[in-house]
């Protein structure tokens, strides 16, 4: 089976794929605009925040999550569409 007919069966199969092309757009327009926007903007910063301590530890877990949260939405999108829908409103 060639490459292109096996790329039109994916899109057959998986119409609603394309939801997922927003990320696409949205990585790179983020990277810009935080480079770009150096001066007049809010430090977000409490008193509170000084007194939480840093455990290196947490990096791993922290990281996991976001890759639990996209692994949870790829799975959905792929084998469960109406769960899919109810998950994304």
């Amino acid at each position: 089976m060639s490459k292109k007919k096996r790329i039109a069966e994916l899109l057959k199969k998986y119409k609603h794929a394309w939801v997922f092309s927003y990320i696409l757009l949205y990585v790179p327009w983020f990277l810009y605009l935080e480079s770009q926007v150096t001066e007049n903007y809010y430090v977000i910063h409490s008193w509170i925040d000084e007194k939480i301590p840093f455990v290196e530890y947490f990096i791993v877990p922290y990281l996991l999550w976001f890759v639990f949260i996209a692994v949870v939405f790829l799975y959905f999108s792929l084998r469960m569409w109406t769960d899919f829908t109810n998950l994304r409103s």
